[in-house]
C-alpha cells in the first residue's frame, strides 16, 4: 500500500492474461468483494471476472515493464495454455516476425493468444530454438521441446 499526504492508497493489479485491472478502491461488485478490499485480501476463490484466470495470474500495476530474470508469464485462450520463460529468451525474434499478430513485443500483455489458430501457435513455439515458448493443451499435450 503506498501512502501519498497521509493518505493511504492501495495498489492496483493486473491480469497477465487480459489487462483487467483490479482496482481495490471499487472492489468487484459483480463477485461481492466490497470497495477498498486490498488485493492481499481476496478470497483464494476470486477469478479475474474477464478471463476467468486465478488470483496467480496478477502482477502489481506498473509490472508492465520487461519481466524481471527468471518470470514465466502464461497466456490461454480455450485448448492452449502458452507458457513464456523470460529466464530462457534470447529474444532472436522468430516468434515476432513468425507470428507478428501474435507477438508483439510494443503490445501488453505481448502475447495475443487469440491472433492466430491453434495449431500456427503450436507450430511457431515448437520452433523456438530456446524453449523459451512452450505449450500446454487442454489434453494433455505439450510442445516438443
Amino acid at each position: 500500500m503506498l501512502t501519498v499526504k497521509g493518505v493511504l492508497r492501495m495498489k492496483k493489479f493486473r491480469c497477465q492474461v487480459c489487462d483487467y485491472v483490479y482496482n481495490p478502491e471499487v472492489g468487484d461488485p459483480e463477485s461481492t468483494v466490497k470497495p477498498r478490499t486490498p488485493f492481499e485480501d481476496l478470497p483464494g476463490s476470486w477469478r479475474c471476472p474477464v478471463c476467468d484466470v486465478t488470483i496467480d495470474e496478477f502482477d502489481a500495476e506498473g509490472a508492465d515493464e520487461p519481466a524481471p530474470k527468471g518470470a514465466t508469464r502464461r497466456y490461454v485462450r480455450p485448448g492452449l495454455t502458452i507458457i513464456w520463460q523470460s529466464a530462457l529468451c534470447n529474444h532472436n525474434g522468430n516468434c515476432t516476425r513468425s507470428l507478428p499478430g501474435v507477438f508483439d513485443l510494443e503490445r501488453r500483455p505481448w502475447v495475443n493468444v487469440q491472433g492466430a489458430d491453434v495449431d500456427d501457435l503450436k507450430g511457431v513455439i515448437d520452433e523456438c530454438p530456446t524453449g523459451a515458448l512452450s505449450y500446454r493443451t487442454d489434453d494433455g499435450g505439450a510442445s516438443k521441446k
